[in-house]
């Protein structure tokens, strides 16, 4: 799955999301992009969009959009915080479809 980072997700965590093609949007220098022109430009070439923007889904109309959002629910956006979620992570990407929303809540340790 061609997956796409947020900006504010730590490049950390790339190489973590085995299996999978994973840019940020540092890479495609989509940084400062809003959120509605940044979801069409990664409908264009990406699969998934990961992100700790839990209002997301709220602030777009995220139906329409030809990629699966995963929302991870973390205390903070630190690449040891996020470590443990990365897991779950992968099942979400073998799963998600385009237009679907799913969170993925910080663990208990």
């Amino acid at each position: 799955m061609r997956v796409i980072l947020d900006e504010c997700l730590p490049r950390g965590l790339k190489p973590l999301l085995i299996g999978h093609s994973v840019r940020t949007v540092r890479n495609e220098r989509w940084n400062g992009i809003k959120n509605g022109q940044l979801l069409r430009l990664i409908e264009t070439k990406f699969d998934a969009f990961i992100t700790v923007d839990r209002g997301l889904e709220y602030q777009q109309k995220i139906t329409s959009v030809k990629i699966g959002i995963v929302v991870l629910e973390a205390l903070d956006n630190s690449l040891p915080t996020l470590e443990p979620l990365v897991s779950e992570i992968l099942s979400v990407l073998n799963r998600i479809r385009p237009g679907q929303v799913i969170r993925v809540p910080e663990t208990e340790i």
